[in-house]
């Protein structure tokens, strides 16, 4: 099993549970998923729009429905910097997504293994 590190204190005090909680990075509570649970992802991603623009406007943050994207997978692993999930699975083959940790803004199990 391998690990994210989550928001410390518990989840009364955040409002969180085991099933649906929200990364925060740095020290926290360890919350361990078998190889296979069904994970929800949500994460920041890119976004680039390579149109002219005013310095001010060009500084704005752009809206969360253009960088908060959902994902969901079967859990594989994590390591220091990166979440990998499988999304598509034939016989003993898989695909592969990362997702870096620094990126993750809550993870919620669908069905545990």
């Amino acid at each position: 099993m391998s690990t994210l590190q989550y928001m410390a204190g518990g989840s009364r005090k955040y409002g969180i549970s085991a099933s649906s909680v929200k990364i925060l990075g740095g020290e926290g509570v360890k919350i361990r998923w078998k190889k296979d649970t069904i994970l929800e992802v949500t994460f920041l991603d890119i976004q680039q729009d390579a149109g002219w623009r005013e310095e001010d406007t060009a500084m704005k943050r752009p809206p969360d429905s253009d960088i908060v994207c959902r994902c969901v997978g079967h859990y594989l692993k994590t390591d220091k910097d990166l979440l990998y999930l499988s999304m598509m699975l034939s016989g003993k083959k898989r695909d592969q997504t990362v997702i870096p940790i620094g990126c993750i803004k809550r993870v919620r199990v669908l069905k545990g293994k």
